[in-house]
């Protein structure tokens, strides 16, 4: 939530190509994308699924695309990752699909968040935003 007395301000910033994050929101579960941004870096890449480690791609190529980061400072109120822990199966489902995708991303930038080796997707000279949806891992990640 951006407070009441800095809507203002965030309407008026000045601000072209980059991204919006809350600080103190884990990782991208808040931000705010401009068209500028996604025109240079990409959409998200919906390889990661359901979720997890698509928010470290997307800082990773933020990153080497030079792009600006503004930090708003929000504040969450939710319940980390309640949905998961209500239910065995999705437990035990997410623990497959986050492995999956952690392994994914170790291999698109060649090392865990922080740690890359890579500057090009797969080491392989591709544009920053590049990936190529695969319709048969979405299918063997569905839950």
């Amino acid at each position: 939530w951006v407070a009441k007395n800095q809507y203002k301000t965030l309407l008026e910033v000045d601000f072209k190509e980059g991204v919006f994050l809350g600080v103190g929101i884990d990782d991208m579960c808040g931000f705010i994308f401009t068209p500028a941004l996604i025109e240079k870096v990409g959409l998200l890449d919906e390889n990661f699924f359901p979720g997890y480690f698509e928010d470290n791609d997307y800082k990773r190529r933020i990153q080497l695309a030079k792009a600006d980061v503004i930090h708003l400072p929000l504040f969450n109120t939710h319940d980390r990752s309640s949905t998961l822990n209500s239910s065995s199966k999705f437990k035990k489902k997410n623990q497959y699909t986050f492995q999956e995708n952690y392994m994914y991303y170790v291999n698109k930038w060649g090392g865990k968040p922080g740690q890359e080796k890579y500057e090009t997707p797969f080491n392989k000279g591709l544009p920053i935003n590049y990936w190529a949806f695969n319709p048969a891992r979405r299918e063997e990640l569905r839950w």
